[in-house]
């Protein structure tokens, strides 16, 4: 259902049972039971240009708004309407973090994407639509949902069970020196179901799968990185799945676009048009660039790997002395170069 200023939740039937699917032949169809959504009422204008809400909400921005301090998410959902706007440091240069703590929801959304904007000093940026741009993202047993707008920051960390859902009309950018851009911690959870990473932390990891943590990919792009370390790095008990999307017009030097020591799932999507470098001065320059490199174990029944370029052994995929790999069903690996 849509309504101007409203946000539709969930579906609730007249006994206050949850409704997650209507057949024909239901009661609901028939008219003897009523639905109603638990999201009443329009967003609440925000006006204040230097502070965010403290209470769980909808709010729609008026203005642009500028943090001196920190802000910690409230409890409960609190649903930010970018409208177009940048909540942004007041001072460029001071360390001001986003924290999403157990039991709190942030939901970024954005209803006026075609709005430009150009920041010029401090950070320089030139984007479309509504921008939050802060030093850290902390997710710390919470969650955040990008449904609009872009997160630029220097990283987004996943801590305490926390997780992170970017959707298809989002994006997140990384725009200087970090030690990953997005960091999954143990228990947490990364879904990518669209929108656009941007990974160019210079001199860090793009997204780093710790223990026991979890990244899926089913839509979206991964692109642009150019570093030293490697765009996805999944660590010995990390899984990683791959359903859909692009991860292509990556550069990285001395090491590999893909490092999978955990456990690597892919049943769709694209890996393609992405370059591993060597390093001159390594006395074995081109041992660890590779496009993926698997030391763990590796599933593809599906998708496409493509279009790669690497300096070491395996231009699509390296598989080393621990590694397992297996390919079936439609999985294709093909017209990839290793120098």
């Amino acid at each position: 259902p849509k309504k101007d200023g409203f946000r539709w939740h969930t579906w609730y039937d007249s006994d206050g049972s949850r409704v997650t699917s209507i057949s024909k032949n239901d009661e609901y169809a028939a008219g003897t039971k009523s639905l109603y959504t638990t999201r009443q009422g329009p967003a609440t204008p925000w006006n204040s240009e230097y502070a965010l809400p403290t209470d769980e909400g909808y709010y729609i921005l008026n203005n642009d708004v500028w943090l001196s301090d920190s802000w910690s998410v409230p409890s409960g959902e609190t649903i930010l309407d970018l409208n177009g706007h940048v909540i942004d440091r007041h001072q460029p240069e001071k360390d001001v973090k986003i924290k999403i703590p157990v039991g709190s929801s942030l939901i970024i959304q954005d209803s006026q994407p075609g709005i430009s904007h150009q920041q010029t000093s401090g950070l320089i940026y030139l984007i479309d639509g509504g921008l939050l741009n802060s030093e850290k993202v902390l997710i710390d047993g919470g969650s955040l949902i990008v449904d609009g707008g872009t997160i630029v920051d220097r990283t987004i960390s996943i801590t305490n069970e926390g997780s992170l859902t970017l959707n298809s009309k989002g994006a997140i950018s990384s725009y200087t020196y970090a030690s990953c851009e997005i960091s999954i911690g143990t228990n947490c959870v990364f879904t990518m179901n669209g929108g656009n990473l941007r990974a160019m932390p210079m001199d860090g990891y793009g997204v780093c799968i710790q223990n026991y943590g979890t990244f899926t990919m089913n839509g979206g792009t991964l692109s642009y990185y150019k570093g030293d370390k490697n765009v996805i790095f999944n660590s010995n008990t990390g899984k990683f799945t791959l359903t859909g999307g692009t991860i292509s017009d990556n550069s990285v030097s001395g090491n590999a676009i893909i490092r999978n020591d955990g456990t690597f799932t892919m049943s769709g999507g694209e890996i393609t048009n992405n370059e591993a470098k060597a390093l001159s001065d390594f006395l074995i320059k081109a041992y660890y660039s590779n496009t993926i490199r698997n030391s763990g174990t590796f599933i593809m029944s599906g998708g496409t790997i493509s279009h790669n370029t690497a300096d070491g052994s395996g231009g699509g995929l390296y598989v080393d002395t621990t590694g397992v790999a297996e390919l079936k069903g439609t999985a294709k690996i093909i017209d990839n170069t290793a120098k």
